[in-house]
């Protein structure tokens, strides 16, 4: 392992230490009337974690504050080494924030790109 490898493991693990907040996962039925048992883990959730977008629905900076609209949006990042468990969430489950009063939220996607964190994009359920 190099020496970028385990000191971005690392910086990652010193911020889980301090931003992580528990959530529940709820699998979502898989098609056999049986969905999969909860799980909990530890997470950094991101609330409003894009910018304000313009009425074309770009995020330009020269647009006049006039034409913007929030776009809030919620990631969910998680250390798979940490949390293996975490790679079996897909498209439909749904995440309650314990840390925050069981606010709920349902996975659209997972987003691609990412090194050493496994970044779901959320929904209000």
């Amino acid at each position: 392992m190099g020496i970028f490898t385990r000191v971005a493991d690392r910086a990652a693990a010193l911020v889980d230490k301090v931003m992580a907040e528990a959530v529940r996962i709820y699998r979502a039925d898989d098609g056999t009337g049986n969905p999969a048992a909860s799980f909990d883990i530890k997470g950094g959730l991101v609330v409003g974690a894009d910018a304000a977008l313009s009425l074309a629905g770009s995020a330009d900076v020269g647009q006049a504050w006039a034409s913007r609209l929030p776009s809030e949006s919620v990631e969910l990042d998680v250390d798979p080494v940490a949390w293996p468990a975490i790679l079996a969430v897909r498209a439909g489950d749904t995440i309650v924030a314990l840390d925050r009063g069981n606010a709920t939220y349902q996975v659209l996607r997972r987003k691609t790109g990412e090194r050493n964190r496994i970044v779901f994009i959320l929904s209000e359920a």
